[in-house]
């Protein structure tokens, strides 16, 4: 079975993310529901979808381009006999998960399926079950596919 261009990018932005050593990945299966978060979990979110009219275009087919975001949540689980300050547990974690996002050189193309990547906020969040902390890195991804073909980028 063929995945839409968008599907492509999620597999591949959480193969990167795989790469972190000691963390675990997850996708939710369900929204709305948080799934089991260990110690260095990564939860990959696919978030709003806005319509990119600047790189959309007229045409038969038309074109249609897409700012998609996608929220990757920390989480850092919090224990009394922890000797190092959060902050800096998260920002570990989180300079960890920036260089695998941004391994090839050519990273923000996702393997020619996009256009533009671009790291848009870090928002911190406190106690979460009353034990993890971290905090979620939005990233937003510009890609294009034919009106009626999401299963091919251009």
């Amino acid at each position: 079975m063929s995945l839409t261009v968008l599907e492509q990018i999620g597999v591949k932005i959480a193969a990167r993310l795989a790469n972190v050593a000691g963390a675990k990945v997850i996708r939710p299966l369900q929204i709305g529901k948080l799934p089991t978060i260990e110690d260095k979990t990564i939860l990959l979110v696919q978030g709003d979808a806005f319509k990119n009219v600047e790189l959309s275009h007229e045409g038969n087919p038309m074109v249609q381009a897409w700012d998609q975001e996608f929220a990757i949540d920390l989480f850092i689980r919090e224990a009394e006999s922890d000797t190092q300050p959060v902050d800096t547990r998260i920002n570990d974690l989180l300079g960890k998960v920036i260089a695998a996002i941004t391994q090839p050189t050519d990273w923000e193309h996702w393997d020619n399926l996009a256009t533009l990547t671009n790291f848009e906020s870090m928002v911190p969040f406190a106690l979460v079950n009353g034990v993890f902390s971290g905090t979620e890195l939005t990233i937003t991804v510009t890609y294009r596919h034919r009106e009626n073909d999401p299963y091919t980028a251009c």
